[in-house]
């Protein structure tokens, strides 16, 4: 079978184009590259293929290779003239664009109740969707694969594995590789490769240890090889502490929330892994107000006595035909009543006739009132949430995760394959192992994670073990994939696009407490002034013992005194026919 190659909708053999020496290289979260010469072409020629075009390679029917040309340098020796060709893969695509995600904001600027439309940014909050919910890591790798998808980048979305959640990330300015990577570090074991072979577009794969395909090359064909296990990189325990501040009116304070892998791990062991991970608590606004209330008793003596300040200490006290202006059970103390707190309020007059002793007086129904703001309410610290934005969800199960992809014996080396043809096996996403040698490394199941292939040498370079683009050459370095981590602080305004839910627009109280104050102190109906000593000599004046609708009152009269006229006040009603039964 030929090798073809596509340019510009024109088809032709390697040969065919003046090219030699082809080398493909596969990485993991890197750019596959392909590259290969052009003889008699030097410093001088015009490159064979335009920067930045789109070129195809095939071998026989399958397509071996899809990219744009990035380099095309030229070379002249004394001997001869020859341009070389670098082209990338579609991760080159994802390196050139920054990832944006819609937030919302108000479309009048005026008004922060008006309508709110998408605005693309590039601060990124990575894990959450556009409703600000909480998403997997799957979810997150097709929203940037599909939004470079929509940028004219050639992906297309294959085979995600990892299902797991992770904390929420906020960042900005990443590229759409950059996005990935960050979030794949909560997957050590995830290897990304691209399926050329399938589609018009290339397919952006994610494959997990535990989902790889195994692929055992016999050792007796090997060109050479070099393996080192890896038990340094073994750690005994994983324990993730997710860390929360949370903020109430001002007032804050810091949960602490476990997810260990071995359960019983407590993150003291030697070589733990322990990562503390700080996450967005809750945040809330609320408003209060301490409302104290009594029952209004106001047929009982005692009520009144401590609500009419001249009935304190008196004797004997009746209450008689009590009345009131208002049906609502209780009197307002303390504190005051708003609309928020839907409960109604309004001013109340108690009335009420009385009859009392002192030691000075008798009193026979006296008149008295006393004016209060009745109520519904009861003594209780009312409430409402103003504005709420709920904690972060710690992703429970992330250590089980981590704990799986790094305990796993790593194997970390390179094999070299040489045959008359490379075999064209997709080694990038498979575990190796190694058939004819030793029980230990026919079990060994090394992580592929880049592969070089020479095709005019029939040469195949494997390298295989821990993922170098995490740095994972010792337990501290791993640890790094938590330390430039932020907690997102903008989770909620994303969606919403408004900081303060409130819309900052308090209810104000309506009524709060009156100072009660006797209405009623001049109205008598009978008083009595008595002599303590002796009750039987009194004055008593009684409105009942008027025989007509007459006002008794002080006059001035005239009277003669030793001969003398002189005036004088007495207590008396202007004159009247009396009632007579015989005339």
């Amino acid at each position: 079978m030929n090798w073809t190659l596509e340019y510009q909708g024109n088809v032709r053999t390697l040969a065919d184009w003046g090219l030699s020496a082809l080398k493909r290289r596969r990485l993991n979260q890197g750019c596959d590259t392909v590259c290969f010469a052009e003889a008699g072409r030097g410093v001088d020629g015009q490159p064979l293929f335009a920067p930045e075009t789109p070129v195809t390679l095939r071998f026989g029917d399958a397509v071996y290779f899809r990219g744009i040309v990035t380099k095309a340098p030229g070379v002249g020796k004394r001997a001869r003239e020859v341009r070389h060709y670098e082209l990338a893969g579609p991760w080159w695509y994802l390196e050139n664009l920054i990832f944006q995600q819609a937030w919302a904001e108000v479309v009048d600027i005026n008004d922060p109740k008006s309508a709110t439309a998408p605005v693309f940014k590039g601060r990124v909050i990575l894990g959450q969707n556009a409703d600000g919910e909480s998403i997997s890591l799957r979810e997150q790798v097709e929203e940037i694969v599909q939004y470079a998808a929509s940028l004219g980048a050639p992906i297309e979305i294959g085979n995600i594995d990892p299902e797991l959640t992770f904390p929420m990330d906020e960042t900005r300015d990443l590229t759409c590789a950059e996005a990935l990577t960050r979030i794949l570090r909560w997957a050590p074991d995830a290897v990304v490769w691209f399926d050329y072979a399938s589609g018009a577009k290339a397919k952006l794969n994610i494959s997990t240890r535990k989902t790889m395909p195994e692929v055992t090359v016999p050792m007796g064909g090997v060109r050479s090889v070099e393996l080192t296990p890896r038990h340094d990189l073994q750690v005994p325990s994983v324990v993730l502490k997710y860390e929360k501040k949370h903020l109430e009116n001002g007032a804050s304070w810091t949960t602490t929330e476990l997810d260990a892998f071995p359960q019983n791990a407590t993150g003291r062991e030697l070589k733990a892994l322990v990562l503390t991970v700080e996450l967005e608590g809750m945040r809330a606004q609320l408003l209060r107000q301490k409302v104290k209330a009594e029952p209004i008793h106001h047929e009982h003596p005692n009520w009144w006595q401590r609500h009419v300040p001249s009935l304190e200490g008196v004797r004997n006290l009746v209450i008689k035909n009590p009345s009131r202006t208002s049906v609502y059970p209780n009197e307002l103390v303390e504190g005051s009543i708003a609309t928020w707190m839907r409960r109604s309020i309004e001013e109340d007059v108690v009335r009420a006739w009385v009859s009392y002793e002192t030691d000075d007086v008798s009193v026979v129904d006296r008149e008295v009132a006393v004016r209060l703001n009745a109520t519904d309410a009861s003594t209780f610290t009312y409430q409402r949430l103003l504005s709420e934005e709920p904690d972060e969800a710690a992703p429970m199960g992330l250590a089980r995760q981590l704990f799986e992809a790094v305990n796993v014996l790593q194997y970390d080396g390179f094999v070299e394959l040489e045959s008359e043809e490379v075999s064209l096996q997709p080694y990038l996403g498979t575990l190796l192992s190694f058939s004819e040698s030793t029980p230990e490394y026919a079990a060994m199941r090394g992580l592929v994670q880049e592969v070089r292939e020479d095709i005019d040498r029939g040469r195949t370079w494997i390298r295989f073990g821990p993922p170098k683009h995490l740095g994972a050459d010792d337990l501290v370095e791993l640890m790094r994939v938590n330390r430039r981590r932020r907690a997102t602080r903008r989770a909620s305004v994303r969606s919403t696009g408004r900081v303060d839910k409130s819309g900052g627009i308090l209810e104000q109280a309506t009524h709060a407490r009156v100072d009660n104050a006797d209405s009623g102190g001049g109205a008598y109906k009978r008083l009595v002034i008595a002599d303590p000593q002796n009750k039987a000599r009194a004055i008593e004046l009684d409105v009942a013992s008027i025989p007509k609708d007459l006002r008794i009152a002080l006059k001035q009269e005239i009277v003669c005194v030793n001969g003398e006229l002189k005036a004088r006040l007495v207590l008396a009603s202007d004159p009247f026919w009396p009632d007579l039964i015989d005339v």
